[in-house]
């Protein structure tokens, strides 16, 4: 998503200057609450229109989009969030089993086949080459796959978690001096137990193997 925000600095005139954001959106870390925050100052429908974008477009994704345009990406601010990966799946599994008919995820395989299945079977189906998933589904990736540049850094590019995302947000627009106010309330919030009461060894230790780029890059333990 591309926000173009009002800044605390005001030019001659006597009207704030604005600073161009990219919101790199990686699936179930709080992207609905930034787009909320940000929504009056959305300009990206430009983007949206052009064939093979999605909900949640890449760090890669989006640079080929603004390539073909002739924009240079390098003009915008760039940012995402991301989640302790072991809560990330639990946050997976809870959202496609809930979504019946799979009107919000559009995984319509997993929507049906998660409903009979426990969390322990989702985190097992993980390492299960012959399990039947949909073809490069959201939660067989990394987060860090949003995020890395092409040659697999994590540069020029500023990484807020999800655990405290109303705080870590605010102190995201005071660095940037940006002049949008954080509401206090996240749309999409959800209640549920702690994320370890869901694991044991094994279904810890798998996701732990599976997401050893996230942990290396983003900082999480279990």
């Amino acid at each position: 998503m591309i926000f173009n925000v009002p800044l605390k600095e005001k030019n001659a005139l006597g009207l704030p200057k604005r600073k161009k954001l990219l919101f790199v959106p990686v699936p179930k870390t709080g992207t609905h609450f930034v787009n909320k925050t940000l929504e009056k100052h959305q300009v990206d429908k430009w983007i949206k229109r052009l064939p093979g974008y999605y909900a949640h477009p890449t760090r890669a994704d989006y640079a080929d989009l603004f390539r073909k345009l002739r924009r240079k990406i390098a003009n915008y601010k760039m940012f995402t969030v991301v989640r302790n990966p072991w809560d990330w799946h639990v946050s997976a599994y809870h959202y496609i089993k809930g979504d019946d008919g799979a009107e919000k995820s559009g995984i319509m395989l997993e929507s049906e086949i998660f409903k009979d299945r426990t969390f322990r079977d989702y985190i097992l189906s993980l390492k299960d080459t012959s399990a039947k998933i949909t073809p490069n589904v959201f939660y067989i990736r990394q987060q860090s796959d949003w995020v890395l540049d092409y040659f697999g850094e994590l540069t020029n590019i500023t990484v807020i978690k999800q655990e405290d995302l109303e705080g870590n947000l605010r102190w995201f627009f005071e660095e940037e001096d940006i002049d949008v106010p954080v509401t206090a309330s996240r749309p999409n919030a959800s209640e549920r137990d702690d994320y370890r009461s869901y694991y044991d060894d094994e279904t810890r230790e798998i996701v732990r193997s599976l997401h050893g780029r996230d942990i290396k890059f983003f900082g999480y333990e279990f």
